[in-house]
């Protein structure tokens, strides 16, 4: 009786010793370093391989665009640039300038135009609380904050943003 007793509590306290364990290294985050680094290193022993190249143009402004055009630059000369990319047969175009609120005479029609054509992709901000264009398609938002991690690395395909919020 007194050894089936024993052995009873021998592997009760087993089970709680591993319970505790477990518990105190989810707690104390020791876990996500883990997984994150399992996750790193399967990236980079199997990185995604595409079928096609996809070359991507950026175009900017410059400090003598600003000197010409002034700060912030009107919707309207942005406007006129995605027509020319719009008209040069561009995949797509993303406008990675705030343009919650728009900005000069052509804001209302950068905003008609970029809210009906397919290939204008408009961002927002998660950590500044910065939305999209008003009223523009949720399929085309995009959010450009850089999270950083526990272990100081960005890792952009572990995150997901609710779009709806920031419309």
């Amino acid at each position: 009786m007194l050894k089936k007793f024993l052995k009873t509590i021998i592997n009760t306290s087993f089970y709680i010793v591993v319970l505790g364990g477990s518990t105190f290294i989810g707690l104390s985050g020791v876990s996500q370093n883990i997984d994150l680094l399992i996750f790193d290193s399967l990236k980079t022993r199997f990185p995604k391989k595409y079928s096609y190249d996809s070359p991507s143009i950026v175009v900017g402004i410059s400090e003598s665009d600003i000197e010409k055009y002034g700060w912030p630059i009107d919707d309207k000369y942005l406007l006129q640039t995605i027509q020319k990319l719009d008209k040069a047969e561009s995949s797509s175009i993303v406008l990675d300038l705030y343009r919650n609120v728009g900005v000069g005479e052509g804001a209302k029609s950068l905003a008609l135009y970029s809210r009906s054509n397919e290939k204008v992709i408009s961002i927002f901000n998660v950590a500044e609380g910065i939305s999209s264009i008003p009223e523009f398609p949720l399929s085309r938002m995009a959010f450009n904050d850089m999270p950083i991690d526990t272990d100081n690395v960005v890792r952009r395909d572990l995150v997901g943003v609710n779009r709806k919020k920031y419309n």
